[in-house]
């Protein structure tokens, strides 16, 4: 029930990404049979669990220099920078 016309996109984004994780599993894994019926995977030491990293796709589309970056302790999005003023939509404040 949050009311998405008043986040940041990156927020939004975010949260997105974790609400669709769940599909991206269940989307690479099978990337990962239709690669082992077609032959295309070695099973001679046995079938993974997990799908490999290379059946996951990147999500939104992620540029390289994003992943370069190395990872910091503080999550960036855990809450959104900026909230819309409930009157004048054009006005941004701090979330607090």
């Amino acid at each position: 029930m949050a009311p998405v016309g008043k986040y940041q996109r990156a927020y939004n984004k975010q949260r997105m990404k974790y609400r669709n994780a769940p599909q991206v599993h269940v989307d690479a894994t099978e990337r990962y049979v239709e690669a082992i019926m077609e032959g295309e995977e070695d099973t001679s030491k046995g079938i993974k669990a997990r799908a490999p990293k290379k059946y996951y796709l990147p999500f939104f589309n992620q540029d390289k220099s994003a992943q370069k970056q190395p990872k910091s302790k503080i999550r960036k999005y855990d809450k959104p920078l900026y909230v819309r003023d409930k009157n004048n939509p054009k006005i941004l404040r701090p979330y607090r």
